[in-house]
C-alpha cells in the first residue's frame, strides 16, 4: 500500500479503508507541519493544525474530486 499512488490512496480510504488513509497522512504529516510552522511560528501550533487539517479531510474525502487514470495520460 505504501507504493500506491496518492488517488488510489483516497479511493480506498473512501470505501472504509483506514490504512489508506494512514498512509496519506505518514507521507504528508512532516511537509504539513512544516509549513503550518512557517506560517504560525509555534511547533506545537502547527501540529494541532495539520492534526485538525487531516481530521477535517478524512471527515470530507467523498468531496475530494476522483480523477480517472486516463486524465494524467
Amino acid at each position: 500500500m505504501k507504493d500506491d499512488s496518492d488517488w488510489d490512496l483516497v479511493a480506498h480510504a473512501r470505501s472504509g479503508d483506514t490504512e489508506a488513509f494512514a498512509v496519506l497522512v505518514h507521507r504528508y504529516q512532516a511537509p504539513v507541519i512544516q509549513f503550518c510552522r512557517r506560517m504560525l511560528g509555534s511547533l506545537h501550533d502547527a501540529e494541532e493544525v495539520a492534526q485538525d487539517s487531516f481530521v477535517r479531510i478524512y471527515r470530507n474525502l467523498n468531496r475530494i474530486p476522483s480523477f480517472p487514470r486516463s486524465f494524467f495520460r
